[in-house]
């Protein structure tokens, strides 16, 4: 019975080893998994256009130029919009953290009317308004490390198309009947070309919407939190939300809770 259990347990560990050195693995390579990563995801999106304009008898160089051009002047307005909403950002923490202290302060008071006074150091210790802003300041700036590797995802958004042009080509040199795969390989492709291409509408459409009613209701830096809602949607079940906590939140700081009730009417039905 033993000797049953010991190779099962043996297996055990060793799967859960293989999975600790996978996972470190990645979180020290994530400079270069995620963007490899994003680029992945962007030539996946580009591709259905590269095909057209290669259908409607471009070369191919001239339609992986025309894609190109278009990202590069995407990405440029992207890194331009986040650098400039980072640095904004950066200069208004001290006064969402001297807000959060006082909104604190008013809660406290609140409190010890109802009695239950709490100590200064647990009610502040329960949230620290310098770790809350610090921790918002890290979630913005990782879209900007994303842009800021903008070169490397460019050129491997590049090898992909030029891979996924000749790729065809390759699989019917390399197999010996590749038009059965080809058909299997064009109908999965088409799959996921349609969910991408429905996914990306209905994303621009909740980003460009949300931005736009940020605009009309005055709420800062909205062209950010319309981007940051854009690429978040494509997160399945969460990212719409992790998009909608931070400017709930800010709105929450400042101007106040009515704003905050009208960002949160608009961006928490999009999550679901």
């Amino acid at each position: 019975m033993d000797s049953e259990r010991r190779p099962i347990t043996t297996g055990v560990l060793i799967s859960f080893a293989s999975l600790v050195v996978i996972i470190a693995g990645l979180k020290t390579a994530s400079p270069i998994v995620i963007p490899l990563l994003v680029a992945g995801f962007i030539a996946l999106i580009l591709s259905p256009p590269l095909f057209y304009l290669q259908r409607s008898g471009l070369p191919t160089w001239a339609a992986l130029s025309i894609i190109v051009i278009s990202l590069v002047l995407v990405l440029t307005t992207l890194t331009l919009l986040l650098s400039v909403s980072v640095e904004k950002i950066a200069s208004s923490l001290p006064h969402y953290e001297a807000r959060l202290t006082e909104h604190l302060g008013v809660a406290k008071v609140w409190l010890d009317n109802k009695g239950l006074n709490p100590s200064h150091q647990d009610f502040t210790a329960l949230v620290d308004p310098a770790l809350a802003v610090t921790l918002f300041g890290r979630l913005v700036n990782g879209f900007g490390n994303i842009l800021a590797n903008g070169l490397l995802i460019l050129f491997a958004v590049l090898f992909v198309l030029m891979e996924a042009s000749a790729f065809p080509a390759k699989i019917r040199y390399l197999l010996p009947r590749p038009e059965q795969s080809l058909v299997h390989l064009a109908r999965f492709v088409d799959t996921v070309k349609t969910y991408l291409v429905i996914k990306s509408v209905m994303s621009l459409i909740t980003g460009a919407g949300i931005a736009l009613y940020l605009i009309v209701i005055g709420v800062d830096f909205a062209l950010l939190w319309g981007w940051i809602a854009f690429f978040m949607n494509f997160v399945p079940y969460v990212g719409s939300l992790i998009a909608a906590i931070p400017v709930i939140v800010l709105t929450l700081l400042d101007p106040g809770p009515d704003i905050a009730l009208l960002v949160a009417l608009v961006t928490l039905p999009s999550t679901s």
